[in-house]
C-alpha cells in the first residue's frame, strides 16, 4: 500500500464522495470511482507530486517519481487506452515545515494547499470540425 504524509483517501472520499484505491496498477498513485470498482470504472488516475511554497521547486525528498515530459505523456496514453484522465494533484508544502514535522501531527494539513492538473492529450484530427471553414 503507498503510504503518504496524510490519508489522501480519507480526505477525498469525506469532501467529495469518491472512492480511492490504489493507482499502482496504472502507473500512478491513486484511482478515483464514483460511487466504487462495483459501480463504475475508475475515471481519474491521480498522480501525487509535491513542491515547495517558496519556490515552486520539487520537493526531491517526497516525490516518487520524475515528472519529465516522455513519462507524463507515455502515462496519458496508457491511461486513455483504459478510459481515464491523469489528475495531477501537486501538495504545495510550506517551506518552513520540515518533513520529520509532518509525520507527527495532523494539525499541519491546514498549512498545505493542493493545485490539480487535468492533463489530456489534443489531437488535432478530433478538433477539425469546431474549425469554421469559409
Amino acid at each position: 500500500m503507498v503510504k503518504h504524509i496524510f490519508t489522501l483517501d480519507v480526505l477525498i472520499d469525506s469532501v467529495l464522495n469518491w472512492v480511492v484505491k490504489s493507482g499502482l496498477k496504472f502507473g500512478g498513485d491513486f484511482l478515483l470511482y464514483k460511487k466504487g470498482p462495483p459501480f463504475f470504472h475508475a475515471s481519474y488516475l491521480i498522480v501525487i507530486d509535491v513542491l515547495t511554497s517558496d519556490t515552486y521547486e520539487r520537493k526531491a525528498e517526497v516525490c516518487r517519481r520524475s515528472m519529465d515530459w516522455t513519462k507524463l505523456i507515455g502515462l496519458n496514453r496508457l491511461t486513455e487506452t483504459a478510459a481515464k484522465e491523469v489528475l495531477i494533484c501537486q501538495i504545495i508544502w510550506p517551506s518552513d515545515l520540515t518533513l520529520k514535522e509532518a509525520k507527527i501531527s495532523s494539525n499541519v494539513l491546514k498549512s498545505f494547499s493542493v493545485n490539480s492538473i487535468l492533463m489530456r492529450r489534443w489531437i488535432a484530427k478530433q478538433q477539425r470540425h469546431c474549425k469554421d471553414v469559409k
